[in-house]
C-alpha cells in the first residue's frame, strides 16, 4: 500500500533536482508517478514556490538573449517576475552568466592597459564589468601586477568571494551564478534543500552590514542572507527576515 521504497540515493537525488525539474520530468527520472514524487517531497519538507505564471516561448527567448549580460534585478523588471524565479528558470535551461565566459583578446588588452594606469581595482570592476576576484585571477594567469594598493573594502570583498565557494562546497550548496560589481549579491546558490538563495559574502572582523545592503537584497528575493567569515575562521550565515513595522510607528 505504501508504494515502492525510496532508497537513500534516490532521496538525495530528489533533494538536488526537485526545484529545477517539473513533476512530469521527475516522474521519468525516478520511474514513479508524479503523485509519488510529490508525496515524498512533502515528507522531506520540500515545497515549491510557484511563480503563478507559465513561461511563454517569447519570455524564454528574451531570457536566453539577455541573461548573460543583464543584472538579475533588471531582468526581474523586464520579465515581471521575481529574481529567484528567473534564476531558477535560467539554471534549469542551462544558462550561465558572463562571469563564466572566456576573456577575449580585447578584454585582456584592456586589462593590461588598466593595470598600467594609476587606478584602483574597484574602478577596474566598473570598466571591465567583472568582479574583483575575476580580474585578479586573470591578471595572475597572464603574469601582470598592479602597483596601486587596492581599497581595503575591495580586498575584503575579494577574500570573501574566494572563501565562499569552499564553504558552499562543504555545505553542499551549488553556485548558480556569481554577482557582478554592481549587483547587491555576491552569489546565487541552490541550498541542499533545493531552495534558491541570494547571498552577500563578508570577510573580516570589521566588515559591516548596512541598511542599504539589507534593503537591496530583500528586493530580490525572500530567501537572502549574509555569509559572514571571520579572520579567526568562524563562519556564520545570517538570513534576512524583516519585521512588518517601522521604528517611526513606535514613536
Amino acid at each position: 500500500m505504501g508504494g515502492r521504497h525510496w532508497s537513500e540515493q534516490e532521496i538525495e537525488k530528489l533533494r538536488e533536482v526537485y526545484f529545477t525539474h517539473s513533476l512530469q520530468e521527475l516522474a521519468k527520472i525516478f520511474n514513479r508517478t508524479p503523485e509519488a514524487v510529490k508525496c515524498m517531497a512533502l515528507k522531506l519538507g520540500l515545497k515549491r514556490r510557484e511563480s503563478g505564471r507559465k513561461w511563454t516561448i517569447e519570455d524564454e527567448k528574451l531570457l536566453r538573449k539577455l541573461y548573460a549580460t543583464t543584472p538579475i534585478y533588471e531582468l526581474a523588471k523586464i520579465l515581471n517576475r521575481k529574481p529567484a524565479v528567473i534564476s531558477q528558470k535560467a539554471f534549469r535551461i542551462g544558462l550561465r552568466r558572463s562571469e563564466y565566459n572566456f576573456w577575449s583578446k580585447e578584454d585582456i588588452e584592456n586589462l593590461k592597459k588598466l593595470y598600467k594606469k594609476d587606478i584602483s581595482l574597484f574602478e577596474m570592476t566598473k570598466v571591465l564589468k567583472r568582479s574583483p576576484s575575476a580580474i585578479q585571477r586573470k591578471a595572475f594567469e597572464i603574469g601582470i601586477k598592479h602597483n596601486v594598493p587596492s581599497n581595503l573594502a575591495v580586498n575584503r570583498g575579494v577574500k570573501g568571494e574566494e572563501l565562499a565557494p569552499k564553504i558552499f562546497e562543504a555545505l553542499r550548496w551549488k553556485i548558480i551564478e556569481k554577482g557582478t560589481p554592481t549587483s547587491p549579491y555576491d552569489f546565487i546558490v541552490q541550498r541542499s534543500d533545493g531552495s534558491i538563495w541570494f547571498i552577500n559574502a563578508k570577510y573580516g572582523n570589521r566588515s559591516a552590514i548596512t541598511g542599504d545592503n539589507l534593503g537591496r537584497l530583500r528586493k530580490l528575493s525572500d530567501n537572502c542572507g549574509f555569509l559572514y567569515i571571520s579572520v579567526s575562521g568562524e563562519v556564520f550565515f545570517l538570513s534576512v527576515e524583516p519585521i512588518p513595522i517601522t521604528w517611526m510607528n513606535l514613536q
